[in-house]
């Protein structure tokens, strides 16, 4: 079994990357595992850390990797938002935005 946490950068790419990768196979790796998508129980990168250090987890031979990108700009957001809004359905764009409201409230 194993484990990634991902903190995603703007809420607009969680449903994309939940629709490619939830219930995914790595047919791939010869295994029969799954990809499962749930949203952790501590949300935000600093309060992951936190937990995770203080936790006794953190015996120096293993650690959290954690990849920086650099934000994006604001015309390659918005870019981003109009290509995904013509790709997915409307339905499907009220259920991120009351899956975000539930989960980061209003903002």
């Amino acid at each position: 079994m194993g484990y990634a946490f991902i903190n995603f950068v703007n809420p607009l790419f969680i449903l994309p990357f939940y629709e490619n990768f939830n219930a995914h196979k790595w047919k791939r790796f010869n295994s029969g595992k799954i990809c499962q998508i749930t949203y952790a129980r501590i949300q935000g990168l600093n309060a992951f850390l936190d937990h995770f250090y203080s936790s006794g987890a953190n015996n120096h031979q293993v650690a959290p990797l954690i990849q920086s990108v650099p934000p994006l700009p604001p015309i390659a957001l918005a870019e981003y938002e109009r290509n995904l809004r013509n790709i997915m359905k409307e339905d499907k764009l009220k259920q991120l935005a009351e899956l975000n409201e539930r989960v980061f409230g209003s903002q």
